[in-house]
């Protein structure tokens, strides 16, 4: 997990900070992290962009600010959608 946060971190911006400056605009896939197998990378997406309601793992670009783009509210539009929105 270290590992795959310090990746987004360092895709997103932050790493001579150790945080991501702006969350909501960061959009790395743990998908695309070499060093994690699909199942790990599908659990860390889940943790990172929250539960849904069917249970899968919401796309990153999805639940982003850079994916819904300047007006759309929390979440994707599609069954992968958080509960939470």
């Amino acid at each position: 997990m270290t590992a795959a946060t310090k990746a987004a971190i360092a895709a997103c911006g932050g790493a001579g900070l150790g945080f991501l400056i702006d969350p909501l605009s960061c959009a790395h896939d743990a998908a695309k992290d070499p060093g994690l197998t699909p199942e790990e990378a599908k659990v860390i997406d889940k943790i990172w962009y929250g539960q849904t309601a069917d249970g899968s793992a919401p796309t990153p670009r999805a639940t982003t600010a850079a994916g819904r783009g300047s007006g759309g509210g929390c979440g994707s539009a599609g069954p992968a959608a958080p509960i939470w929105r």
